[in-house]
């Protein structure tokens, strides 16, 4: 039922963000990014109100807002992002999927950066696992975030605080002694930058 109210992305990541880094053709995917409902229809509401984007020589790319996020949008509970991580489609028949993930908030790149980079240890807590409430009959979550499983998390650090930086969650998986080489060799995956307003 979680899927059917995703909006789904007819672009990969933002103008800016260039894709994920890829080693031997091989990085986890992101599929299904997209909105809470009410998310949805508080940006309905309100309109995109992120500033322009901007490209890598310092030119305005006039009429570009890329995502946004509203973060103080009520109830707080109702308002997340969503998203899957998958393997690669060659490795999906081949291993399990029940892997658990590390998840990392991350500067998408910029002005000052062409790279995703990882925000400070300090403010890794503004990443935010947003749980389904019990109305939605939704299976209970896992305590850490699993391959194939929408994942919902919130942003509480702002973009106008970060000198406007837009944001990327990283997902890769997490370390394990059992895990096929394989596996351990994919890259990890990130979000569509979204600007959190």
């Amino acid at each position: 039922a979680a899927r059917a109210t995703m909006r789904p992305r007819a672009r990969p990541a933002g103008a800016l963000a260039p894709p994920s880094p890829v080693t031997n053709g091989s990085a986890l995917v992101i599929e299904d990014f997209g909105y809470s409902p009410a998310q949805m229809a508080y940006q309905a509401e309100v309109g995109n109100r992120a500033p322009e984007m901007v490209d890598s020589k310092g030119q305005v790319l006039t009429g570009q807002r890329g995502e946004v996020f509203y973060k103080d949008a009520t109830p707080k509970a109702d308002h997340y992002i969503q998203f899957r991580v998958l393997l690669p489609p060659a490795l999906r028949d081949t291993h399990p999927e029940d892997l658990e993930l590390d998840l990392k908030l991350c500067f998408a790149p910029s002005l000052d950066s062409d790279e995703h980079i990882e925000v400070g240890p300090g403010d890794q807590n503004h990443l935010k696992r947003c749980d389904p409430s019990r109305r939605e009959n939704a299976p209970p979550p896992t305590d850490r975030p699993r391959l194939g499983v929408t994942l919902r998390y919130r942003v509480e650090l702002g973009s106008y605080r970060q000198g406007d930086k837009r944001f990327s969650i990283k997902a890769s998986l997490a370390p394990a002694d059992d895990v096929a080489p394989a596996l351990a060799a994919l890259n990890g995956a990130r979000t569509t930058p979204v600007y959190i307003a």
